[in-house]
């Protein structure tokens, strides 16, 4: 930081705790890892798992406090924001995968307190973080006044976050089941549920860390009005951004890992799209993949979109019109 910079120490204190406290929570997840992946090994996995559930929710109810320190202040989560990006651009290069997870745990819980809670304790002051974006302006165009448009956004965009990481740890449970190499997908699904800011963590740990149920429509429904028409084009408009990033993604990793990854993550986002979207992605993927086999994986995919639809709302115990269609 600045040589003139004041620290405040408070704060620092508890971004140190919430660094330990990311720390032992990892430590639970590699525990995990490595009893899931032994899971016909173990004749005592179910005692042993409940143990470690046991923990990490005593964990998480110790970070909860210290994340209250920010949330009862918000301009702690600013200062906390500040402190940490500026020291991350410092010593990036030098972060190994671990610390690199911690590090987003802590930078994406904080920055949703950011911006909710800036927004409700000084709303003029902070409003820009929302009335700035391509989706509460879309929202505008629609008819919904400020204060509506800020608040759809701010809670469809929690919605939305939520299921696409429910979506692809679902669809990682598939490879699980039929891959020779579970252990990479039972790891990129815990480091989903504990890098996510969103409610996975939550849900795993009640369903302790077994299927996710399969209700995609019933998920996506708020339980207030928002019209078919905003609802389909605030999706559109977050899938469309994902989309381009993911196929960038997969057309320059070069990690094997990372791939497999984007792969499942681009077929997670294929749950969002209509017909109208179909020719689009498909012209995405043939002018940006290079890799023929590669190009022509993910066409077959988009293709199947349906498919991997109903796929994920077996579980549905009622028909929803999603999105119009």
């Amino acid at each position: 930081m600045d040589e003139d910079f004041e620290y405040d120490l408070d704060v620092l204190e508890h971004l140190d705790n919430l660094a330990k406290l990311s720390i032992n929570i990892l430590n639970i997840y590699k525990r995990l890892l490595v009893l899931e992946s032994q899971k016909k090994d173990s004749p005592y996995y179910n005692e042993i798992k409940e143990l470690l559930i046991q923990s990490l929710t005593s964990l998480k109810q110790t970070e909860s406090e210290e994340y209250n320190f920010f949330s009862d202040n918000y301009s702690n989560a600013v200062y906390a924001l500040d402190y940490l990006e500026e020291n991350y651009e410092a010593c990036s290069d030098l972060m190994d995968h671990d610390a690199m997870l911690c590090y987003t745990r802590v930078h994406e819980k904080l920055s949703q307190i950011e911006i909710i809670q800036g927004i409700n304790d000084e709303y003029e002051e902070n409003k820009r973080d929302v009335t700035e974006t391509k989706k509460y302006k879309l929202l505008r165009k629609l008819g919904y006044d400020e204060e509506d448009a800020v608040f759809l956004y701010l809670d469809y965009s929690s919605i939305l976050d939520d299921s696409i990481s429910l979506r692809y740890a679902s669809f990682l449970e598939d490879e699980i089941a039929s891959k020779p190499n579970k252990e990479d997908y039972i790891k990129m699904r815990l480091e989903e549920s504990f890098a996510s800011p969103n409610d996975l963590e939550d849900t795993l740990i009640t369903l302790k860390f077994g299927p996710i149920p399969r209700n995609l429509d019933e998920e996506l429904t708020p339980p207030y009005n928002f019209t078919l028409e905003a609802k389909r084009a605030f999706i559109k408009s977050e899938i469309d951004d994902c989309l381009l990033d993911i196929v960038n993604k997969i057309n320059n990793t070069k990690d094997k890992y990372e791939l497999a990854s984007c792969i499942i993550l681009f077929k997670t986002y294929l749950l969002y799209l209509t017909d109208e979207d179909i020719k689009r992605v498909i012209g995405l993927v043939s002018a940006w993949i290079q890799d023929e086999n590669l190009s022509e994986e993910l066409t077959k995919l988009t293709y199947s979109y349906k498919e991997l639809q109903a796929s994920q709302n077996k579980d549905n115990n009622k028909q929803i019109d999603r999105m119009g269609k």
